[in-house]
């Protein structure tokens, strides 16, 4: 008897153990966004999060006319760039399940003009 609540109570220490390893990561997937100087990207969900996100801040850059914004577990990029290149921020994030951060990588191109026939 005290050999299977023994292995039982292992079992859910394992299981623990796990959920915890899983869901504290401190990081998400890097996001990369290509778009065209001043054609609007709509709004592009850029980290989908499993905790709600109580504040978020960046450190770097993101181009002009393009804004970030967050609902529930997601963080959203919107707007419309108004200067090409190429540009890198830290999404710093304080959700349910802790910290966490990403690298969004934004690569913005200047609109190609179709030759005259």
């Amino acid at each position: 008897m005290k050999t299977k609540k023994m292995k039982c109570m292992m079992a859910m220490a394992l299981m623990l153990c796990l959920m915890v390893s899983l869901f504290s990561f401190g990081a998400y997937a890097d996001a990369n966004v290509s778009c065209t100087v001043n054609q609007s990207i709509g709004t592009i969900a850029v980290n989908k999060g499993l905790g709600n996100i109580q504040s978020c801040s960046y450190t770097g850059s993101i181009p002009e006319g393009l804004q970030l914004s967050y609902v529930g577990a997601d963080v959203y990029l919107s707007g419309t760039p108004t200067t090409a290149g190429s540009y890198t921020a830290q999404i710093n994030m304080e959700t349910d399940n802790g910290p966490s951060s990403f690298t969004l990588n934004i690569t913005v191109s200047e609109a190609e003009v179709a030759p005259f026939p």
